[in-house]
C-alpha cells in the first residue's frame, strides 16, 4: 500500500536541537517515526528544505497536511506565531493554526501558549500538544514535562490554565560546566543514593534564597570527602530537581503525570518517590493523539476514525 493511500497526516515536533516526525493514519496509528538532530538552530534558516528532506517521501502529491509544533513557531524559527493566552482548549489551538509557505506541502504551525496570571509571564511551545495528548479522556490534571526547561502544566475542564517553567536543566549544565562546583567533579555512573540525598536537601524547608547557599554545599561536600567526586554530579542534579519539585508540587497531594521519553523522566520519578509525591508516567508519544484531534478539528481530516488519546 502506498504512502499516499495510507498517510493522512504528517506531524513534526520541531525543537531547538532536534525534530521528531510522525507519519500517521487518520485513526492515529503511527506508520513511521523519524528523529533528527536538525533542530531550528542547526538548519541555518532553510526550514522548508529541511522539512522536505525529512518527509517528502511520505506524500506523493503534497495533499497530506503537515502540522508543526514546538520552537519552529518561535522568533528563531520558520515563522513567529502568536501565543494564545491561557486558559486555552484544544479547539482554540486548532482554530489558530498558522499556514506557512512551502512549494508543495500544506504546512501549518500549532501556536504556543502564554500564561499571564498574577503579573507573571510564562510561555511554552510544543508541550501544549503533549499535554493534550496525555490528558486522554480526563478533564483535569497536573503535568510535568522534564527538559532543559521543565514545564509544569495544570489542566482544568480540558483547558490548559497554568504554565510554570523551571530552568533546572540549564542551571545544572551551567553549574556543572562553568562554575567552581564542577572543579571537584568526575564523570561517574548513576549514584541513586547521592541523587536522593540531593533531592531531600534541595526540598528542605528554607527561605527563598536557601538554594543559593545549598549549591555551595556541593563544593564543600567534595572538599571534605563527604561525597566522592563521581557522586557530586548526581547530588547537584538532585539538589536542583528537589528544589523544583518542592516549589511546583507543593504538599504533593495532587498526583503528577510525567510526560517525556528521556532519561530525565526516570530521574524525576525517583525524585518524586523520594519526596512521597504521587506520580505516573504518561506515554512518550502522547502528542500523537492531539495532532490527529487538532487536524480533525481544523477540517484537515475526514470525520472517520477514532480520536485516539484525546
Amino acid at each position: 500500500m502506498s504512502a499516499a493511500s495510507t498517510t493522512a497526516l504528517i506531524a513534526v515536533d520541531w525543537g531547538t536541537t532536534a525534530l521528531r516526525a510522525y507519519r500517521l493514519t487518520a485513526s492515529g496509528d503511527v506508520i513511521e517515526t523519524r528523529r533528527s538532530g536538525d533542530g531550528i538552530l542547526s538548519v541555518d534558516g532553510a526550514f522548508a528544505a529541511a522539512l522536505t528532506r525529512h518527509v517528502e517521501d511520505w506524500t506523493a502529491d503534497g495533499a497530506v497536511p503537515v502540522l508543526l509544533s514546538g520552537m519552529i513557531g518561535s522568533r528563531q524559527g520558520w515563522h513567529e506565531t502568536p501565543y494564545l493566552t491561557c486558559p486555552c482548549s484544544l479547539q482554540q489551538l486548532a482554530d489558530a493554526l498558522v499556514p506557512l509557505d512551502h512549494p508543495r506541502l500544506d504546512v501549518r504551525v500549532v501556536p504556543g501558549l502564554a500564561d499571564h496570571r498574577d503579573g507573571r509571564d510564562d510561555v511554552m511551545r510544543g508541550e501544549e500538544v503533549q499535554v493534550f495528548g496525555a490528558l486522554a479522556e480526563a478533564e483535569t490534571g497536573h503535568f510535568l514535562l522534564p527538559g532543559t526547561h521543565s514545564k509544569w502544566v495544570r489542566v482544568r475542564d480540558r483547558r490548559i490554565v497554568e504554565i510554570r517553567t523551571y530552568m533546572t536543566g540549564e542551571i545544572y549544565a551551567a553549574c556543572r560546566n562553568h562554575t567552581i562546583l564542577g572543579r571537584l567533579m568526575d564523570e561517574g555512573g548513576w549514584c541513586e543514593s547521592s541523587f536522593r540525598r540531593g533531592v531531600a536537601d534541595g526540598a528542605a524547608d528554607g527561605t527563598p534564597g536557601a538554594l543559593l547557599g545549598r549549591l555551595f554545599g556541593v563544593r564543600t561536600a567534595g572538599l571534605f570527602d563527604r561525597l566522592a567526586a563521581g557522586e557530586l554530579p548526581d547530588y547537584l542534579s538532585g539538589l536542583l530537581i528537589g528544589a523544583e519539585l518542592a516549589d511546583a508540587a507543593g504538599d504533593g497531594s495532587e498526583p503528577v503525570t510525567i510526560v517525556g521519553d528521556s532519561g530525565l523522566v526516570e530521574r524525576y520519578r525517583t525524585a518524586a518517590d523520594t519526596l512521597s509525591i504521587a506520580c505516573s508516567l504518561g506515554e512518550s508519544d502522547a502528542s500523537v493523539g492531539a495532532y490527529i484531534a487538532i487536524a480533525r478539528m481544523a477540517g484537515l481530516l475526514g470525520q472517520s476514525g477514532s480520536r485516539r488519546g484525546v
